[in-house]
């Protein structure tokens, strides 16, 4: 009794301007809030198909979090990680130096990297992207949801992003109440493709055939800026 929580400094937010066509709604307002400490949910699953642009929208927020200088690792689950060992390697590599315990006694044991992210009194902010890939890998998918996304709780510092095909269940997660699930679909009014268009490519004319092209393309983010940028260059 009279004992305070540990207080953790949050960031402010600053200006950034996100390079994507749409998100304004709900996706992106909830990754400033969540770099912000001003979400109770400090666990964010994207989950969406293929091409809707979960990939850059952990990306936009991985460059957000780096402006706000945060301490960030970013994994892709499909670039070639099989194993607890390259998962806990690759955490090593982007936040060693801020986990003493864990990184001294070679990067291997789970229980001492959740000890130093219970230590960390400045956010840390883990991005898992391509989820699907280890959905069907017992142990990458044991460590996360009943180790590092169980520590959310504990470690007050904590913030974490998954983006994927597939998510984690959050019926079957203890965690559950510290997460939020956004489900992401196409872009598909034309409006905010003219905008990112003019952002992206001021020189472009040919603005009258966009809706046209983004309802070809049926709102599908990946085609659509595959597409500019052919119809882009001189």
């Amino acid at each position: 009794q009279g004992i305070q929580p540990p207080t953790v400094h949050w960031p402010v937010p600053v200006a950034f301007q996100p390079d994507l066509a749409n998100r304004s709604a709900k996706e992106w307002p909830a990754i400033v809030d969540l770099l912000a400490g001003r979400s109770r949910e400090r666990i964010l699953l994207f989950q969406g198909s293929s091409g809707v642009g979960k990939t850059e929208l952990v990306r936009q927020a991985t460059a957000y979090a780096k402006k706000l200088g945060l301490l960030v690792a970013p994994l892709n689950l499909k670039g070639g990680i099989s194993k607890v060992e390259d998962v806990l390697g690759q955490i090593d590599l982007e936040l060693g130096a801020y986990l003493p315990n864990f990184s001294r006694e070679g990067a291997c044991k789970t229980h001492l990297l959740r000890k130093d992210l219970r230590a960390l009194r400045q956010p840390v902010f883990l991005i898992f992207d391509g989820y699907e890939a280890a959905a069907d890998n017992a142990a990458i998918a044991d460590l996360l949801n009943l180790q590092l996304l169980m520590e959310v709780e504990t470690a007050l510092s904590l913030a974490v992003i998954i983006g994927g095909q597939s998510v984690p269940d959050l019926m079957k997660a203890s965690w559950s109440g510290l997460a939020r699930h956004i489900l992401l679909e196409p872009i598909t009014e034309s409006e905010p493709w003219q905008e990112w268009v003019l952002r992206r490519y001021p020189d472009f004319h040919e603005n009258e055939h966009i809706p046209a092209l983004v309802r070809a393309a049926r709102g599908n983010p990946r085609v659509i800026t595959d597409l500019f940028a052919g119809l882009a260059k001189p």
